[in-house]
């Protein structure tokens, strides 16, 4: 649903796929198992990829996910106060690794992006 419906938005190295849903709509993307202890949906569902084909072994793509988790988990009280529930991808375009501030200069700029949609897709 995410990469047929989603828009996207570039920010070198990252770009951000995106969904606004609804919180009916959110609470349907959650997985089954997981619905029944929640009893709201989560702000947003986040998804960190980073292709194989540029980065060949594991470890740098682990690596760098691992950072992107982090750089998400320090920001994300950006998205607390959006009306709107998110379903997001981030995935690493760059062929190179970057430092750390830098990859946390474009996701905060990636999630900024995120608070102008004020309304879910119909």
């Amino acid at each position: 649903m995410l990469f047929e419906k989603g828009m996207s938005h570039k920010a070198y190295p990252l770009k951000m796929i995106y969904l606004p849903l609804s919180a009916v709509e959110a609470m349907q993307a959650v997985k089954p198992s997981e619905a029944d202890k929640l009893q709201h949906p989560p702000r947003a569902q986040v998804l960190f990829t980073v292709p194989k084909r540029n980065f060949k072994r594991a470890v740098d793509r682990n690596r760098l996910k691992r950072c992107l988790r982090e750089v998400y988990r320090l920001n994300k009280v950006v998205l607390n106060d959006s009306p709107v529930h998110f379903l997001i991808g981030f995935v690493y375009i760059g062929r190179e690794e970057v430092p750390f501030r830098q990859l946390e200069a474009k996701l905060i700029f990636c999630l900024q992006r995120l608070q102008e949609v004020q309304q879910p897709l119909s």
